[in-house]
């Protein structure tokens, strides 16, 4: 067997073990027990990428990723200072376990042709194939009944909200190449997280798929403009939304219907809101008056829980990133990790005129994501580092055919 097609082989071997890594950490992540059979697929593709790197005697990585390994030892110096130092080093070492799963699988997918591609997919079917369990777990029948009374469905997988994320992601990305590979398959393949999505009731659903569709088409624009092209696109485009618009109104999707107006209205400050609503608000004022006290390093990295039991008596977090991070690491740490997000944004921004379609998803999930992060914490999260490891190969796959083209 020749070099190039042993290289070949061992990347579809870490391909194939990345995606059963993704998929029973999807099915399987609040379950201790279970999901540890994902850690042993993760450690045999880490084995296999630090023997290729051994071989090649090249380790690859970029700014982003030295600002996100920076991050983590910033948070572990908040330890220092923090109310509680314990909690505080255990997330430090939760954020150096995920920066070094980042720099792993960057090494890995940056040496994959079409890597981007590769890794979208990965995240498509193992959302697609999660959606498919999580309506056998419940049977067929018994799943229409709950979608028919408006019950939240996955409570007994996981947090709903997390199923949510993650199907409507694979939701968004199916959709992605309905659309840009005109495959009408792809789009028959969107409703199945898109059912399981919407089963949960999740407000962020809502949002991430909505504003998803919405730049998808808008940034799917050609260099010349065919009007009769255009023209399907817009009529295509008004059918989707108003069939959305129309499915949520239904009496099986009340639930989140019902949960998402009064979410307008808390923000509106007019109407009916739940407690919910009021509770996050609450968290988010907290968070701000803690972040005037200590602007500059926080009260330390996850020890938002002291400023919510002196808000209103819970031990819990502040449910938004961006005053999560600013309450507990300060400017510092905010300015640290959200680098990494303007990285990509702006690089995508500056790529929109080339023909790379991928510039678009990954543009569409990091502005989604970023919407999202006003109602959900997640810098801690390893979907999150997921979507970081997509935009950095993406971004960095581009710049690099811009330098090969200028060479040539």
């Amino acid at each position: 067997m020749g070099k190039t097609n042993k290289t070949k082989v061992i990347n579809n071997i870490k391909i194939i073990l990345f995606f059963m890594y993704l998929l029973i950490f999807y099915m399987f992540g609040a379950d201790v027990e279970k999901v540890k059979y994902s850690e042993v697929l993760l450690l045999l593709f880490i084995g296999l990428e630090f023997l290729d790197v051994v071989r090649n005697k090249k380790i690859r990585y970029c700014i982003p990723i030295i600002s996100v390994f920076i991050f983590a030892f910033y948070c572990f110096l908040s330890s220092f200072w923090a109310i509680n130092s314990e909690i505080a080093i255990d997330r430090a070492k939760t954020l150096f376990v995920l920066s070094i799963f980042l720099l792993v699988t960057y090494n890995s997918f940056s040496n994959i042709e079409n890597g981007e591609d590769k890794l979208l997919k990965i995240i498509m079917y193992a959302g697609t194939i999660f959606s498919i369990y999580v309506i056998m777990y419940y049977g067929i029948g018994e799943y229409m009944t709950k979608l028919m009374n408006g019950d939240r469905i996955g409570t007994e997988i996981n947090n709903v909200n997390t199923i949510g994320l993650q199907t409507s992601i694979s939701t968004i990305i199916a959709i992605f190449y309905g659309l840009y590979d005109n495959k009408k398959s792809y789009l028959l393949l969107s409703l199945i997280p898109l059912i399981v999505s919407l089963g949960t009731g999740s407000r962020k659903v809502i949002v991430l798929i909505v504003f998803g569709i919405i730049l998808l088409f808008v940034l799917n624009r050609e260099e010349k403009i065919n009007l009769i092209k255009f023209t399907k696109k817009i009529i295509a485009f008004a059918i989707i939304i108003a069939l959305f618009l129309f499915v949520i109104r239904l009496p099986m999707f009340s639930t989140i219907y019902e949960r998402m107006e009064m979410t307008i209205n808390g923000l509106m400050g007019k109407g009916e809101f739940d407690h919910s609503t009021e509770l996050r608000e609450t968290y988010i004022k907290a968070g701000m008056n803690q972040f005037f006290k200590t602007p500059f390093l926080g009260v330390g990295i996850a020890n938002s829980s002291y400023i919510t039991m002196q808000a209103v008596g819970i031990s819990t977090y502040l449910h938004n990133n961006y005053i999560e991070l600013l309450a507990t690491t300060g400017i510092t740490g905010f300015c640290l990790y959200y680098s990494v997000y303007l990285y990509i944004i702006i690089n995508c921004i500056k790529m929109l005129k080339t023909k790379n379609k991928f510039i678009n998803v990954v543009l569409v999930i990091f502005l989604t994501n970023m919407i999202l992060e006003y109602g959900m914490v997640s810098y801690y999260s390893k979907s999150t580092y997921i979507y970081i490891l997509l935009g950095l190969i993406t971004v960095q796959k581009e710049r690099k055919g811009n330098i090969d083209e200028k060479d040539n």
